[in-house]
Parts: C-alpha cells; sequence; structure tokens
C-alpha cells in the first residue's frame, strides 16, 4: 500500500509539472504574436512594408538579418526619433520585452536570415 501511495504522489506531481509547461507554453506563443522576430520572419514584403510605413517611420528599408530589431525600431521608435536627440525614447515596458526578445530571437534565427538576406536582400519600405 505504502508504494501505491508513492505512485499516485509522483503521478501528481509530475501532472502538475505537465501543468505547469502547458501554460507557459501556451504564453509563449501567445507572446509571439507580438514579437517583431516573429512578424519580420512569417510576414510577406507588402506586409512588413506596411506595418513599418503605418507609423510614419523614417526608415527606408528592414533587413533580414536581425529584420525583428529593425523592424521594432522602425515601427516603434523611428517614428517618435527626434534626430537631435542622442537615444532612442523608449516609452513602455511592452517595447523593451519586444526589443530584448527580439535580439534573442534574431540570434536563434540567424543562419536563416543570413540565408534569407543573401537570396532576397532587404525589404525595401521607401525609395
Amino acid at each position: 500500500m505504502l508504494k501505491l501511495n508513492k505512485w499516485f504522489s509522483d503521478m501528481m506531481i509530475v501532472r502538475r509539472f505537465l501543468m505547469l509547461v502547458k501554460c507557459l507554453m501556451l504564453v509563449v506563443l501567445v507572446s509571439l504574436s507580438g514579437c517583431s522576430t516573429f512578424k519580420s520572419l512569417s510576414a510577406s514584403e507588402d506586409v512588413i512594408r506596411a506595418g513599418v510605413m503605418q507609423k510614419g517611420t523614417f526608415c527606408k528599408s528592414v533587413t533580414k538579418v536581425y529584420g525583428g530589431v529593425a523592424y521594432s525600431v522602425c515601427s516603434n521608435f523611428h517614428s517618435r526619433y527626434d534626430r537631435r536627440a542622442q537615444y532612442i525614447p523608449i516609452t513602455t515596458e511592452s517595447e523593451l520585452v519586444d526589443l530584448l526578445c527580439s535580439v534573442v530571437g534574431d540570434t536563434v534565427v540567424l543562419p536563416y536570415s543570413i540565408y534569407q538576406q543573401i537570396r532576397y536582400g532587404s525589404v525595401v519600405v521607401r525609395k
């Protein structure tokens, strides 16, 4: 009977761990929907161009290498950038989190993005 109780106890621990993993996976998937790396890799060039242009950016192109960082900077920060300022203003924590996650995500997909950059080149936003 003691072995059976230990087995049930161990199974409850495993079930709780699996529930935690499922919750974390859900959080990651939901956060990826807003990640600039995910947007820059999965969207077409027209979607990227439209997303950056609607923010009123000064960017002329978005590279594929570290494309999430470039997309984030062009769409979130560059439209508010004062050319006389010494820094790019970050106004919300979500913009900072997106930028940091984009750096990590872009580093993970760097070989693929280098291939894409060589094969297709940058996304031209405006000429």
